[in-house]
């Protein structure tokens, strides 16, 4: 097998000479707890981001009293968020304007009170953790966005003894948000609005070359993106190497070759993959999807472990479709070949990919055509790699909606 360290040193290279500023990861509810000079304060902001705008609503309680306003002049900038909330008080009208950073799943903001008071509060990201099944009675499917759910009872099987634990780098060469060293897989789900649910559901298997997990523009962004074409979403946080720093974009270029490294994480990763196949099909009806139109997408590493369950799976994990993005096919485990039964396959990279893999994405298109199933295949002439949910200003910055088209074609996003 061809060695992958010119591939991680080139990664490290491109991430040197980007550009590409990264947002944070904004959307969702934040609660903060924190002592005023008229009292305890409680609040829940509603956000949502659009590129750099801010928009949403903040809900507070202040000793029973309750307000919900809408929030303004929201700004995002990289970690930095900035908005002003304005309500009337004993006749006058206040003004409080907040400056936050972002920090994983903490904003730590300042807020000016007209020209009364300067407060510091922190906010946390509202998020619900499962066990393995998903399902509590007082947790409705539909309700929460961004649930996470565990994979599995326990450790996972395969890597019992592994203690360390999952970590989240936002300063580093990738020039995006990173998770890494994941122990304990994990499904983020992102349900559909019922008023567009068309009964497809993805498994969205982010990149990183084994060592950590491009989370927002291979993960999150996409998810929110399909989201609005009425597709439930499930964003897969599978098993990595461990990373002995805190920087696994660093780390991977001290290792050597990446092969021996690899391998034994693919297979793990691959059954992370299996079971979040197993676990929507089980789960479908209290999802809301179609038992029969579960598919999974993943993009470089993430591709590999996509393709390695297109050639893996039982009756129970059999994906309905699959889509590798700019996927490394030389590490993707092709037990037997292409399945009798392999689902359909959309696959899309570009020429220019400077890890040399849009050949490898052409490679696996031959091979599911010259087993006679269906697959299509899209290779920009510019695009580089990783480009995910990035904006370069190239017609590669819209191939999502090339894969909606597709998806379109098979009948996917009718109701």
């Amino acid at each position: 097998m061809k060695t992958f360290t010119r591939m991680a040193a080139l990664i490290t290279g491109l991430a040197m000479v980007a550009t590409h500023a990264f947002s944070a990861d904004l959307a969702g509810q934040w609660r903060a707890e924190f002592d005023t000079q008229i009292g305890l304060q409680k609040y829940t902001f509603t956000l949502k981001s659009d590129g750099v705008k801010v928009t949403g609503r903040a809900a507070s309680d202040i000793g029973g009293e309750k307000r919900d306003v809408e929030l303004k002049d929201g700004k995002l900038q990289g970690d930095d968020l900035t908005f002003s909330e304005t309500f009337e008080f004993q006749g006058n009208e206040i003004r409080i304007d907040y400056k936050g950073r972002i920090a994983g799943d903490v904003i730590k903001f300042t807020r000016k009170v007209g020209d009364f008071a300067t407060e510091e509060l922190t906010a946390t990201k509202v998020k619900t953790v499962l066990p393995a099944g998903g399902f509590s009675d007082s947790v409705p499917v539909r309700v929460a966005q961004e649930r996470v759910v565990r994979l599995y009872d326990g450790p996972a099987p395969g890597s019992e003894n592994w203690t360390h634990t999952e970590k989240e780098n936002r300063t580093n060469l990738w020039q995006t948000r990173v998770v890494f060293n994941v122990a304990n897989p994990t499904l983020t789900v992102f349900p559909a609005d019922p008023a567009k649910a068309n009964g497809t559901a993805v498994i969205i298997c982010p990149g990183g070359a084994f060592f950590a997990l491009s989370i927002d523009s291979e993960g999150n962004d996409v998810a929110r993106w399909l989201n609005d074409k009425g597709v439930t979403c499930f964003v897969l946080k599978y098993r990595l190497v461990e990373c002995k720093t805190d920087d696994p974009t660093r780390e991977l270029m001290t290792r050597g070759s990446l092969d021996p490294i690899v391998a034994p994480i693919v297979k793990l990763a691959m059954a992370d993959g299996n079971v979040a196949v197993g676990h929507v099909r089980k789960h479908a009806k209290e999802y809301g999807v179609n038992p029969d139109r579960i598919g999974i997408i993943g993009f470089s590493a993430g591709g590999t472990v996509t393709a390695s369950v297109a050639f893996n799976y039982t009756r129970e994990t059999r994906p309905d479709f699959v889509a590798p993005i700019y996927l490394a096919y030389n590490w993707t485990i092709k037990s037997g070949g292409v399945p009798s039964d392999a689902p359909p396959m959309f696959v899309l990279a570009a020429t220019d990919d400077p890890l040399g893999l849009a050949p490898q994405s052409v490679s696996i298109y031959q091979d599911w055509t010259a087993a006679k199933k269906p697959a299509e295949l899209h290779l920009f002439s510019k695009g580089g790699h990783g480009f995910g949910m990035k904006k370069q200003n190239l017609p590669s910055d819209r191939w999502i909606e090339r894969f909606a088209d597709w998806l379109d074609v098979q009948g996917l996003l009718k109701k």
